[in-house]
């Protein structure tokens, strides 16, 4: 997390890698927001519903970051120490600006509030207020826990405000969607799958760039099956005292996302996201291999991308195949501009 790892991750990559990570993250996000662009206007969904899904995935990047500079920063240990990205990727929140936007601005939004041109709490300025708030916060934890020489002081309050401020931000970008969903462990519920987005892309990065300790990967191995499991059990039981309670309005929400064809996006969800690397994860074996790890890695993170999409994508107009085509365009494009943010860090370091 010091400036002297991320030193020493400027000298693996080397200036001309760090320049081919700019070059391909921002020609990537480039070339695929204009794609995105181009399919909603043409389609007629706008590109709204494809920002808020990425708005929603992409925050567990930076957050997710600074939740492990948090954690490591509390307990210390060479697991934490190792993941060269944590820094810049923690300091990174501001990316987040350009999806949030167009996620409410970019017609037709996917949120009623917006149309129905709400008073009160969903009042759009109120909502942008809270907005810029939220990413705010987001933008100061990542650099105080990683800048301050106090950052071990500000771990603990940090986690705080992170999880206060996710409560806020789901409320505001995923509970509001049609039909109406009320949960108190949804804040615990994006806070879990933020710090699990957020240590997914940090090892598998990690493991990009050659680390070869076996009982590092090991550690990490085992930390990502916590996430994973943590993850799968908020998210189990948020949905088990629905279903149990039958309660109305957010068995309605669950009732739209599990029809055709989201159902099937569900269980795509469920099953690459959750279950198979809840099976792979507890062998030491595949643990230790850094091509079996970093795989596994991919798949949380795809499982994430996924999770997101079948949260928000449901709630928007047109046809289906429109609105999936937009929420994967929009989720690379955020993930190409962050790649080309850290390449543009290390580059900064490497000369």
């Amino acid at each position: 997390m010091s400036g002297a790892t991320e030193d020493r991750c400027a000298r693996v990559l080397g200036p001309r890698g760090c320049w081919a990570g700019v070059a391909l993250g921002g020609a990537a996000s480039g070339g695929l927001a204009v794609a995105a662009a181009l399919a909603g206007w043409r389609w007629g969904t706008g590109v709204g519903i494809g920002c808020a899904a990425a708005l929603v995935f992409a925050l567990g990047l930076p957050v997710g970051a600074s939740l492990v500079c948090a954690t490591h920063a509390l307990t210390g240990g060479r697991w934490g120490r190792e993941l060269r990205a944590a820094g810049p990727a923690a300091r990174s929140a501001w990316l987040l600006i350009p999806l949030a936007a167009p996620a409410v601005l970019a017609g037709p939004a996917p949120y009623p509030w917006v149309a129905a041109e709400a008073t009160g709490y969903f009042d759009t300025t109120w909502v942008a207020l809270r907005a810029a708030v939220f990413l705010g916060l987001w933008v100061l934890v990542g650099q105080v826990l990683t800048r301050s020489p106090r950052a071990e002081a500000w771990a603990g309050p940090g986690v705080v405000i992170l999880l206060v401020s996710l409560t806020g931000a789901g409320y505001d970008w995923v509970l509001s969607l049609p039909p109406e969903f009320g949960s108190t462990a949804f804040g615990l519920d994006l806070f879990v799958s933020a710090a699990l987005t957020g240590f997914a892309a940090l090892v598998g990065l990690a493991l990009l760039q050659g680390e070869s300790d076996p009982a590092l990967r090991r550690d990490w191995g085992t930390l990502l099956l916590a996430l994973v499991a943590l993850h799968a059990y908020v998210g189990y039981f948020q949905w088990l005292i629905v279903l149990s309670g039958d309660l109305p309005r957010p068995g309605g929400w669950y009732r739209l996302r599990l029809a055709d064809p989201w159902g099937t996006l569900a269980a795509l969800y469920v099953g690459l996201g959750l279950a198979l690397p809840l099976l792979l994860l507890p062998f030491r074996a595949l643990t230790q291999h850094p091509r079996a790890l970093g795989a596994v890695c991919a798949l949380v993170l795809l499982g994430r991308a996924l999770e997101c999409a079948w949260w928000i994508l449901p709630a928007g107009g047109g046809s289906a195949l429109a609105r999936g085509v937009s929420g994967a365009l929009c989720i690379l494009g955020s993930c190409g501009a962050w790649l080309a943010v850290l390449g543009w860090t290390w580059r900064r370091r490497a000369q």
